[in-house]
């Protein structure tokens, strides 16, 4: 799906879809979940690249997994969860050489682990107005900003290599009582 005015793949409320190995490349956005019917997709393997806008973008969509996907040169985000995108799993995805590589606002108790989120040209990953997500694992290098918490609470961010980036962690104003320990710095 290349060279679309809008989207690669655009599912709206919908469930237990697998879309995998698919190649998304120069659209708006590569691949959209969207409505809250959208929930227990799997979206695995696809590669993403030069979107305008987003690499995969969740809207609403609850109880997903997004695992070994490759996303990278997006304008905008990488991956984003927006719109009360909650319990979504994002795992083994590799975002690389987007404006932020990880986005997730105004939504709950989503799982960031194992990902590898490089060279973004601002945040790796940032949590804006996100409260009980779990960031573990990760491999957050060579960002502007490695992770970055913006009016974000009571989130669990442990065991995270975060090294070479303007700042490791930045919380900024409004953030309390997020738990962050075992993450490595260099």
């Amino acid at each position: 799906a290349n060279s679309n005015a809008n989207y690669g793949m655009y599912l709206e409320t919908t469930n237990n879809n697998k879309i995998s190995n698919n190649v998304a490349s120069q659209n708006l956005r590569g691949i959209v979940l969207q409505g809250s019917g959208s929930t227990q997709n799997t979206l695995s393997n696809n590669n993403l690249n030069s979107n305008n806008a987003d690499g995969i973008r969740l809207d609403n969509s609850s109880e997903n997994n997004i695992i070994n996907n490759s996303i990278s040169s997006s304008n905008t985000y990488g991956i984003c969860l927006v719109g009360s995108s909650s319990d979504n799993q994002l795992k083994s995805n590799t975002v690389q050489l987007n404006k932020i590589g990880i986005y997730v606002t105004t939504s709950t108790g989503n799982t960031l682990s194992e990902n590898i989120v490089s060279e973004s040209f601002a945040n790796g990953i940032l949590l804006s107005l996100a409260n009980n997500n779990t960031l573990s694992m990760n491999r957050v290098n060579d960002n502007i900003e490695g992770i970055s918490l913006d009016s974000s609470e009571s989130n669990n961010i442990s065991g995270n290599n975060v090294s070479s980036n303007g700042n490791g962690i930045y919380m900024c104003p409004r953030s309390y009582y997020n738990l962050v320990y075992n993450n490595c710095f260099n």
